[in-house]
């Protein structure tokens, strides 16, 4: 689409989405960044689509002529973001770089892990509920530990969803 600049736009909590399709709606040219995260959904990791920027998404005229003032009154839409009276722009090249940005964890997407190696945790239930311990490896599904049992430091698996980051 031809406009001119990106807007930033500040959303109502939790309403991106419904931001974005009523802009769009409108004729607007609107970008949401979203990527692969992930979440701890019934004690297991699963991977979601997240907003990048919580309450925030961008937007561009379709042409010259469109108004921008509708933008403010569109269901789903706080305000647009200003820097005094002049609202909050975005170059394209930055707006390419955060689609650089997304694709590549999108693309990484397989590899996403819920803890790093040697980041500490704490187990949060079971038999070793309160233990800490260090991370050797995680995935998704499950999680190797080091840890301290009966006085020797031992390697144990664990499924992820019952390990939480200290």
């Amino acid at each position: 689409m031809a406009g001119l600049d990106w807007l930033v736009v500040m959303t109502k909590p939790r309403m991106e989405s419904v931001a974005k399709l009523n802009l769009e709606r409108q004729g607007f040219c609107v970008y949401l960044p979203t990527w692969v995260d992930l979440k701890r959904r019934s004690n297991r990791w699963k991977k979601v689509h997240t907003v990048m920027f919580p309450r925030y998404l961008f937007v561009k005229t379709a042409h010259e002529d469109q108004s921008i003032l509708p933008i403010r009154s569109t269901y789903g839409v706080g305000q647009l973001v200003r820097f005094g009276t002049a609202p909050a722009k975005a170059s394209d090249c930055l707006i390419r770089e955060i689609q650089r940005m997304e694709a590549a964890r999108d693309a990484s997407g397989d590899e996403l892990k819920p803890f790093n190696r040697g980041e500490e945790v704490i187990v949060a239930s079971g038999p070793f509920k309160g233990i800490s311990a260090r991370v050797l490896s995680s995935d998704e599904g499950r999680v190797t530990l080091l840890m301290q049992v009966l006085g020797k430091t031992q390697q144990l698996d664990f499924e992820a969803g019952i390990c939480q980051s200290l």
